[in-house]
């Protein structure tokens, strides 16, 4: 037991202030996997569309929150807490390639939870891990037409030089659709990120109704269960440098092939890191509620402290994997 609560302590002093999904070493992780295994078609048209690597193309994404202000004056600005996942982009040209796709994915969805700009609902979905075999299904609780997986299918469509379905902006442009994928494929492996636990008042696992935040049992994918003062979510968004390592040493070998055309992937995906979710979140002891939306888990009583750089690392390395099963899939 005390070895278990050293873990997690261990794990709550690491983490920053404001964490990024994955954190930026853990997105920039997913796409340095994905850059060691493109073909050279698929490489060199990476190259013409962003100029970067995979690898500084993954924290994208998130710097994009930086932009400020209201749809008809947005600005960005920089956070230096943030300098090492977005300095890359802190040039005059990138910060107003930011401002303008942040204003034309600002409001061009139904707000889903707590009315942020539609570019920050683009990175989750929260499907109810209950059931006995809990899948991504559209229209189910918890998913919704801008979610991780709409996002992915809206860039790879671009991609293939189409115009992107509504609600999703008709003028995403290939740099844009690229860049979104380099960080929503990471965000599709982190098991929060598409897999929700809804709990009632006395911390038992109970089904979703509608999956946001009208529903009293949303636990918004762990963010509101807490070890100590931390959310669950921030713990599994931090990754350290040896999880990170041991995810860049997976062979492509150890990751199955997908199935399927490559459109229905993402999907596919999220249900695999829906399985995921559900395998650990279903071993933690939860305390009865404390608060609306505030419950308690005891870390002693669980095992899942000891799982989850393994659980990390295996999800990054399928994240790179995938990613890279994808970009060469679009352009063999």
């Amino acid at each position: 037991m005390r070895a278990l609560a050293s873990i997690f302590a261990l794990l709550l002093m690491m983490l920053p202030a404001h964490a990024f999904a994955w954190g930026a070493k853990g997105h920039q992780a997913v796409g340095a996997i994905a850059d060691s295994n493109l073909n050279p078609h698929a490489r060199a048209m990476v190259a013409s569309l962003i100029g970067t690597s995979l690898e500084q193309a993954g924290p994208w994404l998130d710097c994009v929150k930086d932009v400020k202000g209201s749809k008809d004056s947005l600005h960005y600005v920089k956070d230096q807490r943030y300098a090492d996942g977005c300095s890359v982009f802190w040039t005059a040209d990138a910060e107003k390639q930011m401002v303008a796709f942040a204003e034309k994915n600002w409001d061009n969805c139904t707000p889903w939870c707590d009315g942020n700009p539609c570019h920050d609902q683009y990175h989750f979905a929260d499907v109810d891990i209950s059931s006995a075999n809990p899948a991504y299904k559209v229209g189910e609780p918890g998913t919704n037409d801008h979610d991780v997986v709409h996002a992915i299918d809206a860039a790879i469509t671009v991609l293939q030089g189409n115009r992107a379905s509504k609600p999703f902006a008709d003028s995403m442009d290939q740099r844009e659709a690229l860049l979104m994928l380099a960080h929503l494929v990471g965000d599709l492996h982190q098991p929060l990120h598409v897999g929700a636990i809804y709990l009632d008042g006395d911390g038992h696992e109970t089904p979703a109704t509608s999956g946001d935040d009208a529903d009293p049992a949303f636990t918004r994918g762990g963010n509101f269960m807490f070890v100590a003062t931390k959310n669950l979510h921030s713990i599994w968004d931090n990754v350290s440098d040896a999880t990170i390592a041991n995810a860049k040493a997976v062979p492509a070998s150890a990751v199955a092939p997908t199935p399927g055309s490559f459109t229905d992937w993402a999907a596919t995906w999220a249900s695999q890191t829906i399985d995921a979710a559900k395998e650990n979140l279903e071993v933690l002891k939860v305390e009865p509620e404390t608060g609306p939306h505030h419950w308690p888990v005891d870390a002693k009583a669980s095992p899942y402290a000891q799982q989850i750089a393994d659980i990390q690392a295996r999800q990054l390395a399928s994240g790179g994997h995938h990613f890279a099963e994808l970009i060469n899939a679009i352009w063999p």
